[in-house]
């Protein structure tokens, strides 16, 4: 149908606005046909009227060139029409093209959608900030300090003997695997264990906070801003007293992780003892808790990053010239350097699992994926085995060329699928830094002097599980 204003207008005007709507609808109903159609006989419906749309087209093309050519006005073509008219070949603003219009609504509409999608996106994110912190966070240290109080005021039960056991256990194979398999609420090793599992919740909270504030906070423009400094705030709080469950993963929620990768040591307060080898005054081990290794670090479960971890412990052993002596404890800075490239090694290869082969890194593959982060030379790989009778090819002859020169040296020695560090700090220590797991402990540090390099090599063996035919590739690094 024609509106009253356009059943006022001239017979070209009305040709033309008539082949404007033809023209639409046959744009529109080839550009969706796939679309609305469910089988080919629609689709052969909507091509017939397309054919006879196209048609009509032509024919009212021709009427109005016809018309248009006794006033000295420029005929139309075929193409014009269908690609739709220039607005600036008409004088009224009522007669605009129908696509123009069209195409002017469906970007408003789009528009409109999209800020009412970015609303509903902030109110989400800020929804998901309030639930942690507002009622996850909260409710999470209200048990654990439930259980706290529990087992502060709960008095330590003798072990169950067989007189404090049921009655007539036998009556049933179902009472017997009652028997069995039943246990005390009250027992404290229980409560600790919730404890435990209560902790890394909460540490995980707090995580998924963390990322989230760092995520949200440009789309949000500081509408949760104080969530932040809050959750840092009520986390030192709780984790002061986190002294009930030591050996229970319990420890490793206690400090939070800056902004720099390190670990927070005034809160976790990672102590590392230090033992002596086979023969005293001549190798040193500090073996570190089991929660902190690469597979264990901050919960984790399973880690393919060693080859990753042990370049970024170079490199900061190279920025900051960190030196080792024998103590009672490693040092702090070496405690935050280990724990710190840990986290960031392991970040780096789950941003990057995706793409990265099922099994570990050789040491050029390591520098490719952390890329940014390291700024280091790779040199060739070298067959290397403990003991051989080729001795350019023992591990004891290259171990003894790191330390031949006046500055750190660094190696990695790839061997059984896992990467170790060696660094010779100038002519006067050999260092192993091995980031696995060493059950029951975690990474390990390993000093030795070279005139003792027999004895350290021995201390390796043993800690590794090597052998005399243990072969692996060694690697030199240069920063």
């Amino acid at each position: 149908m024609i509106s009253n204003s356009r059943q006022n207008v001239s017979g070209p005007d009305n040709l033309k606005h008539q082949m404007e709507m033809l023209s639409f609808s046959i744009a529109r109903t080839t550009a969706f046909i796939n679309k609305q159609t469910d089988n080919s006989k629609q689709r052969t419906r909507l091509r017939q009227k397309i054919v006879k749309d196209k048609t009509q087209l032509n024919s009212l093309l021709e009427k109005y060139n016809t018309a248009i050519s006794d006033s000295g006005g420029v005929p139309l073509t075929i193409d014009a029409v269908m690609t739709g008219f220039d607005p600036q070949d008409v004088d009224q603003s009522d007669v605009i093209p129908i696509r123009v219009k069209s195409k002017v609504v469906d970007a408003f509409e789009i528009h409109d959608r999209w800020t009412e999608e970015v609303a509903l996106l902030k109110r989400e994110m800020s929804n998901f900030l309030k639930f942690y912190t507002n009622v996850r966070i909260p409710t999470l240290q209200q048990e654990i300090m439930k259980l706290e109080d529990q087992l502060k005021v709960q008095v330590e039960l003798e072990p169950p003997t067989p007189d404090s056991l049921p009655a007539n256990p036998v009556e049933s194979n179902m009472a017997v695997e009652t028997v069995k398999y039943s246990c005390s609420t009250n027992d404290p090793v229980l409560i600790q264990g919730k404890v435990a599992l209560l902790k890394k919740g909460l540490f995980f909270c707090r995580e998924q906070v963390r990322k989230a504030v760092a995520s949200f906070h440009k789309v949000l423009h500081g509408d949760n801003a104080n969530i932040s400094e809050e959750l840092v705030g009520d986390g030192n709080e709780s984790d002061n007293n986190d002294h009930v469950d030591d050996d229970c993963d319990g420890s490793e929620d206690d400090g939070e992780i800056d902004g720099s990768s390190t670990l927070n040591l005034e809160n976790c307060e990672v102590i590392v003892p230090m033992r002596s080898g086979n023969t005293p005054g001549t190798v040193y081990i500090w073996d570190f808790p089991h929660i902190i290794s690469q597979s264990t670090y901050l919960g984790r479960n399973g880690s393919n990053a060693c080859s990753i971890i042990a370049l970024l412990v170079a490199q900061g052993v190279h920025q900051v010239s960190c030196d080792l002596e024998p103590s009672p404890t490693l040092p702090v800075d070496w405690i935050s350097l280990v724990c710190g490239c840990i986290k960031v090694g392991n970040d780096i290869y789950d941003r990057s699992r995706a793409s990265l082969p099922q099994r570990y890194l050789s040491a050029a593959e390591a520098a490719m994926v952390a890329g940014n982060h390291l700024d280091v030379s790779i040199g060739h790989p070298l067959p290397v085995r403990v003991f051989d009778p080729h001795r350019p090819s023992t591990l004891k002859h290259h171990l003894l060329q790191l330390c031949h020169n006046q500055l750190n040296s660094y190696a990695l020695f790839i061997v059984n699928e896992k990467t170790i560090l060696f660094i010779g700090i100038r002519n006067e220590k050999l260092v192993l830094v091995d980031s696995h797991l060493h059950n029951p402990n975690g990474t390990i540090v390993i000093l030795g002097k070279p005139p003792n390099v027999d004895d350290f090599l021995v201390v390796v063996k043993e800690s590794l599980g090597f052998d005399n035919n243990t072969f692996g590739n060694l690697v030199h690094l240069s920063f």
